[in-house]
């Protein structure tokens, strides 16, 4: 049992940047780990209290942000696109833009990108700053 508390904690959702995923009031469980991958929900740690986001690139990466899309450009040059089947069709991430991720960073976005303040505000985050991966969703608390 000790395993459990040890290794998991709640988390409450405040804000709608991870909407359609997570919507405000939402209550979450979230694994203390810093292993993540591109797409796991993830709890960053800053000064001023933790955010929730999701992870679209991954350390030593270039991305880059045009329109509606996330690509990753590799060695070559050559764009390749992220599936994100988790976003609503209208959204828009603006002009095209590059970010390089070091090699221990991630680089974060929120689902609801027209309403999120994440990496491409402030650039990528040290992975050190990752509290934890969402594990489960369970009930919204704002009735």
């Amino acid at each position: 049992m000790q395993y459990i508390v040890t290794n998991y904690r709640g988390v409450l959702v405040v804000g709608s940047s991870m909407f359609p995923a997570l919507k405000h009031g939402d209550y979450c469980m979230i694994r203390l780990t810093q292993d993540v991958q591109r797409g796991d929900i993830v709890t960053v740690n800053f000064s001023e209290g933790h955010i929730v986001k999701r992870v679209v690139g991954l350390p030593g990466e270039t991305v880059m942000v045009s329109g509606r899309n996330v690509y990753i450009k590799r060695d070559k040059g050559q764009l390749f696109p992220i599936s994100e089947i988790y976003l609503p069709i209208d959204q828009n991430l603006g002009e095209r833009k590059e970010y390089k991720v070091g090699a221990d960073e991630v680089f974060i976005l929120g689902d609801n990108r027209a309403h999120s303040h994440d990496s491409r505000a402030f650039g990528p985050i040290k992975i050190s700053q990752i509290e934890g991966k969402m594990f489960v969703q369970l009930i919204n608390l704002c009735f």
